[in-house]
């Protein structure tokens, strides 16, 4: 994270790489994700699939 970046992008990288280090998304979709929820555009369904496909990848293990 760079001090130039903007708030909006710097509480999105917090909030993924925390949910990534928790388990709950995947970090193959990292930049994706931070730029989406940065961007205001996360609906309800695209954190439940998300989750639900973390999940999966996760029991696949």
């Amino acid at each position: 994270m760079t001090t130039d970046e903007k708030p909006a992008s710097q509480l999105a990288t917090l909030i993924v790489d925390r949910l990534i280090k928790d388990g709950l998304l995947r970090p193959v979709k990292r930049d994706q994700l931070i730029a989406k929820v940065a961007a205001g555009e996360m609906k309800e369904g695209d954190w439940n699939l998300e989750i639900d496909l973390s999940n999966k990848e996760a029991a696949e293990k």
